[in-house]
């Protein structure tokens, strides 16, 4: 497994040099400009909580590998609550009809968030732990990246924020959250194994890449 995780490693550099990181650290942005992508985040932001709550988890863990598996999804659930706190903080509510709403996460403004749930799902549902945990990997490891740099954009703010801010930064920490050693890590694959994570990485990564290339254009 070792060599999986190094390849994620070496992906997570990569996913860092996205253009949507370099607008958030441009001082000749303002703050308020550079928020201008959060309502744009809504569908994954959402649907992340329902693929920690109805997809990732073994709903009768047979072994530790499924309850570690279990124990992270539990933790990832819940984050979704941070984010409408931070769009009511921010006022980025608005009276529009629930049809409108409708419109809007359906459009094609947030087609990339929509497909890069639509992957997660398929490369989860069904799957065994092990395959699970190379997704997990993933996910956090972007999730790591892009709440290290939204907090460091929000950092001088007055306002409180919690899912733009170090309370979510702190649950983001690039790995399988576990109270105990990761027991994956230790895991021996098969070439053949070792080449199809890979590929699962690069789907997942790919993905992320286009979510964030949808983002970047509401930062320009």
């Amino acid at each position: 497994m070792q060599d999986i995780i190094e390849y994620i490693s070496y992906k997570k550099e990569a996913f860092a040099q996205h253009a949507f990181f370099k607008y958030l650290s441009d001082d000749n942005l303002s703050l308020s400009h550079k928020l201008n992508f959060m309502p744009y985040m809504a569908y994954f932001i959402m649907s992340f909580g329902d693929i920690n709550k109805h997809v990732l988890p073994f709903q009768a863990p047979k072994d530790n590998y499924e309850l570690a598996i279990n124990v992270h999804a539990k933790e990832d659930e819940q984050h979704w609550i941070w984010y409408l706190e931070d769009l009511r903080t921010l006022d980025f509510n608005k009276n529009d009809s629930f049809t409108d709403v409708l419109e809007t996460l359906w459009s094609d403004d947030f087609s990339a968030s929509r497909q890069l749930t639509y992957k997660l799902v398929a490369l989860i549902q069904g799957q065994p732990a092990i395959r699970r945990y190379v997704v997990i990997e993933v996910m956090e490891a972007t999730g790591n990246v892009t709440f290290t740099q939204l907090e460091k954009m929000t950092s001088g703010s007055e306002i409180k924020l919690n899912f733009l801010g170090e309370l979510h930064l702190s649950r983001e920490t690039g790995h399988l959250m576990l109270d105990e050693a990761n027991i994956f890590e230790s895991v021996e694959l098969s070439e053949l194994e070792s080449v199809e994570f890979k590929k699962i990485v690069d789907e997942c990564f790919d993905a992320f890449h286009g979510f964030m290339d949808q983002l970047s254009l509401k930062l320009i």
